[in-house]
């Protein structure tokens, strides 16, 4: 079947997920200047980049791109010589939720068949917000953590989800969530629901809405979390993920102390004490440097089966080959498990891992019962 032209608007949030590596849980407004203070870099245009290099020159010549010229798209279409129709550029290098819907205002006025961006959940949450369900949103992943239902599983895959819209007759679309963090929320893991979006019907491409589970009331994971804080190794570091999951064995392993520590961030454990919190990437392989025994617990997100590569940026692919795939630790709850079918895992690394991981991996579910799940992992990286 030939393919059909799409037109498509195309813009990047230059700041969203900045602070993921820096040991943030976001960069929406203060966290922006502490993520910058921190030494983060953007890079949402390099997560954009492994999208459109992907496209063939072929599906290029039937993509009809719009963008706003400079940071938030033109910058990038620019490096790539791909033409596209302009819009409002930006006079700064950081862009707004004001500049998002200023460009989507733009976009409506065009009549446009798909909006894709580069972002995390603030930024969808900005184009629904005018879009609704008028036209379809598709989302190149590149927030901190993505809870929306219009995200492909990874940039590449989001390249397969514009070549599959070209080559049908009749496009199909699917119903979305729209997810984010509340206003004011005080439990990182909650999600508050703002509407329902269109998006590509692509259900083995585009990642599902995250739900939550009360871990608290999981007996077994109770259990796991005692018995592993019991059996720890002398002189080993112990680094802790975010999760509700992982949290309850961060509480294990500091009952003693009295420390009640975030439960989005990495946190550092060595013989009982405490030796960081809200570790940022660089902080991590320093202490991976100083200490040859380490070991990583680390939860899977509900209703999406992400390992790596949402909510826990700092844990990169350099740190996942500092600490070897042997020396991760999975926990999760049956029930959380059970939702995922096929009951499988993701990773979503914009660097290659040195190796290759393994086929499967094993998740500890009680102290006595796991489940393997297959671990899918497709790395991209821009460097060809």
């Amino acid at each position: 079947m030939s393919p059909s032209s799409l037109r498509v608007g195309f813009l990047i949030n230059p700041i969203a997920g900045m602070g993921g590596r820096v040991g943030l849980h976001g960069t929406d407004g203060a966290l922006l200047t502490r993520a910058q203070e921190r030494g983060a870099l953007s890079h949402s245009p390099q997560r954009a980049r492994i999208t459109l290099e992907n496209l063939s020159p072929a599906d290029l010549s039937f993509l009809e791109f719009v963008a706003p010229t400079g940071v938030m798209g033109g910058d990038l279409l620019d490096q790539l010589r791909i033409p596209y129709k302009k819009v409002s550029a930006l006079i700064s290098q950081e862009s707004s939720s004001a500049d998002t819907k200023k460009v989507v205002e733009e976009f409506l006025s065009l009549g446009l068949d798909l909006i894709l961006f580069a972002g995390g959940d603030g930024t969808a949450r900005d184009i629904f917000a005018l879009v609704k369900d008028r036209v379809p949103i598709l989302g190149i992943p590149s927030g901190v953590k993505m809870r929306s239902g219009v995200f492909g599983l990874n940039p590449s895959d989001v390249t397969e989800i514009l070549t599959r819209l070209l080559s049908q007759s009749e496009r199909r679309y699917a119903a979305a969530e729209i997810l984010d963090l509340g206003i004011g929320a005080l439990d990182y893991s909650s999600s508050e629901f703002f509407g329902v979006a269109k998006t590509p019907y692509a259900p083995d491409l585009i990642q599902r809405s995250k739900t939550t589970h009360a871990t608290t009331s999981e007996a077994g994971l109770q259990e796991l979390a005692h018995h592993y804080a019991k059996n720890l190794r002398a002189g080993t570091l112990y680094l802790v993920g975010p999760g509700g999951s992982t949290h309850l064995i961060l509480e294990a392993l500091l009952a003693e102390s009295g420390r009640n520590l975030d439960a989005a961030g990495v946190h550092a454990i060595v013989d009982g004490r405490l030796l960081g919190e809200d570790l940022s990437e660089q902080e991590i392989l320093d202490l991976l440097a100083k200490y040859p025994n380490s070991e990583l617990v680390v939860g899977v997100i509900g209703g999406q089966g992400y390992l790596f590569g949402r909510g826990n940026q700092q844990l990169s692919a350099a740190v996942i080959d500092a600490i070897g795939w042997e020396r991760i630790f999975v926990l999760a709850s049956a029930a959380k498990l059970m939702e995922l079918m096929p009951v499988q895992l993701h990773v979503d690394f914009t660097e290659p891992l040195s190796s290759l991981p393994p086929t499967f991996i094993k998740v500890h579910t009680s102290v006595s019962r796991s489940v393997v799940c297959r671990l899918l992992n497709r790395v991209a990286s821009p460097d060809k």
